[in-house]
């Protein structure tokens, strides 16, 4: 493998992904404790990281083979020692290929998320869910309502990943499908995590369950509908394995804005996650054919009224570098210091045709270090 990373086919290099994968310094300037945000000076909220336990935690083993645990703010291994999640996703499309596991694990990673496309429609083709087609893995004829080679390629990842000691997040993604008024795709959905779960929940290295990764339903529905879905789901799931950690985030395509309004305080064993292509309008331009802008700049926040966390800037034009960067980042820390629960960024990355894209990627990725956000990139291949 190569020093660099296929990203949606643009190719970004991994120096400053690997440096971070091994929990190294960016060797960036922090800057002063107190900074000027667009002219004003500005208040970081719960900024920084949890200390962590000096000596390893006791584990009492509660499955046949080990699992994580989560106690508070921390996930721990089964030997009881904290562990940050660093990694990468595996994408889409059975892309993964038997040497990343290694490669991976080389370059100091821990975690691999491997996708499951299921009743999976993206944007126009969201009427196709459940049709088979793309990388929908819906099969109503199949055990557990999944194709049984999408099954298959799962388990490999799973295997190649498991055998280099990688913990595997097993994640489920639904695109723009119905799951929040369509009472056959709910009660489906949730007999294809009775499947998953029991299928998993004797294999070694399963870090968790991410429920519906993004899940992004129209405007009439809301986080109480996303949470409804969860509560159902989990409750599904604890029945067959209540020992593997359950991941799940807040709509829309897991806003960091939204923390609050996904919070489960009846729930245990529970992370939350959530992503950070943060600003889109800077991140995200390399999709359009047009001029390009830097990094950092001047970009439109897209927080509103309907956002659960208040933060400097919020839907106003700001300025956006390290100072404004670390304060969004903001929304997760004080969430986590809050409740004393787990936060991770599940997916986190940019097009390298984007400008500066290098500079805004150490940056992101040395603030995830220093307030201890685990990640994962998007995506290895």
């Amino acid at each position: 493998m190569s020093l660099s990373v296929l990203l949606a086919s643009t190719v970004i290099s991994m120096s400053s992904i690997a440096g971070v994968l091994h929990d190294r310094p960016a060797k960036l300037g922090s800057g002063p404790a107190s900074a000027q945000y667009g002219g004003q000076p500005v208040t970081m909220i719960a900024r920084g990281r949890p200390t962590e336990p000096s000596a390893p935690v006791s584990v009492t083993p509660e499955a046949p083979v080990q699992r994580l645990t989560i106690r508070g703010e921390y996930i721990f291994t089964p030997d009881g020692l904290p562990m940050r999640p660093r990694g990468w996703n595996w994408g889409a499309k059975h892309s993964a290929q038997a040497q990343d596991a290694l490669d991976n694990a080389n370059q100091g990673a821990n975690v691999v998320r491997v996708p499951l496309s299921w009743y999976y429609g993206d944007g126009a083709a969201a009427t196709n869910c459940g049709q088979g087609q793309g990388q929908d893995s819906y099969d109503a004829e199949a055990p557990g309502l999944i194709n049984p080679q999408s099954l298959a390629a799962l388990d490999q990842q799973v295997q190649w990943a498991s055998t280099a000691h990688l913990w595997v997040d097993v994640m489920v993604r639904g695109g723009d499908c119905d799951f929040w008024s369509n009472g056959k795709i709910k009660s489906q959905y949730i007999q294809m995590w009775e499947f998953l779960a029991n299928h998993y929940k004797d294999m070694p290295y399963i870090a968790s369950y991410s429920l519906l990764s993004e899940p992004h339903p129209p405007a009439e529905y809301s986080n109480n509908d996303v949470r409804d879905l969860y509560r159902r789901t989990i409750r599904a799931v604890r029945a067959i394995d209540d020992a593997t950690p359950i991941v799940i985030g807040p709509g829309k395509n897991y806003d960091i804005r939204n923390l609050e309004q996904i919070y489960m305080p009846d729930q245990v064993n529970i992370a939350y996650a959530v992503n950070f292509y943060e600003l889109p309008a800077y991140v995200k331009q390399g999709k359009k054919p047009a001029a390009m802008t830097g990094y950092p700049g001047w970009y439109l926040d897209q927080g509103g009224a309907k956002n659960s966390c208040e933060y400097v800037g919020r839907g106003q034009r700001v300025f956006m570098n390290r100072v404004f960067l670390r304060t969004l980042l903001g929304c997760a820390t004080a969430f986590r210091a809050k409740h004393h629960v787990p936060v991770f960024v599940d997916q986190v990355g940019i097009r390298s045709v984007t400008p500066r894209s290098l500079k805004y990627m150490e940056d992101v990725l040395e603030l995830f270090r220093i307030d201890h956000l685990g990640f994962n990139y998007w995506t290895y291949r």
